[in-house]
């Protein structure tokens, strides 16, 4: 039962209840109306022990219509936000994967640079990862990448596609970055077609 979490902009505060509402609203067809015990709005104190209620309730509703062990599987995209959080986050999100949930429970993170240094002992949750670089992927795949997410909305040429490939490298950490900031720069100046000069525009400023 995979459970997709976008991390990108997460404060500390709310990383708890961030997971949680992730999971009810993405699981909903399968959960139905069941929600959290809990308020998950800004200004709550959603924390780890509510969480982990709440996963033990998600995970039973799970396991009553799964003929096979659950596996809750959740993607966690910008997890450089775990970097500025207090280590004791960091020290719980282990638990929660270690001690909590370890049959049940599984993550496939992915971010840029993950700090490896704390100041707290123990060993810290990334320790029980394998860490996997994403390489340059095909060329096909890039332009897919590129196009596929803004089709029917912004005009987009083979040369320009072929200069973005050129100046990522193929990578698609590279790609995305270059591509938000396009569809940033056609919003801001009211454009649809996307050229070259933008393409050039764009990877200087990111540079």
């Amino acid at each position: 039962f995979p459970v997709y979490v976008d991390l990108q902009g997460t404060p500390e505060s709310q990383f708890f209840a961030t997971l949680a509402e992730d999971v009810f609203h993405q699981l909903e067809s399968i959960l139905g109306d069941m929600g959290s015990g809990e308020d998950l709005d800004p200004d709550s104190e959603y924390g780890y022990r509510d969480l982990v209620r709440d996963l033990r309730r998600v995970i039973k509703v799970l396991d009553e219509r799964s003929s096979k062990q659950v596996k809750l599987v959740l993607l966690i995209d910008e997890v450089d936000e775990l970097n500025a959080y207090d280590p004791r986050i960091n020290q719980r999100l282990r638990s929660l994967f270690m001690k909590s949930f370890a049959e049940n429970l599984v993550a496939v993170v992915s971010g840029v640079e993950i700090r490896k240094q704390w100041d707290k002992e123990g060993s810290p949750w990334y320790n029980f990862f394998e860490e996997i670089e994403v390489t340059p992927i095909g060329r096909d795949d890039v332009v897919e990448l590129i196009t596929r997410p803004i089709g029917g909305v912004f005009k987009i040429d083979q040369a320009v596609t072929d200069r973005i490939v050129e100046l990522t490298d193929r990578k698609p950490y590279h790609v995305q970055r270059l591509c938000v900031a396009l569809v940033n720069r056609m919003h801001e100046q009211g454009r649809r077609v996307i050229t070259i000069a933008d393409v050039d525009a764009v990877a200087g400023n990111n540079a």
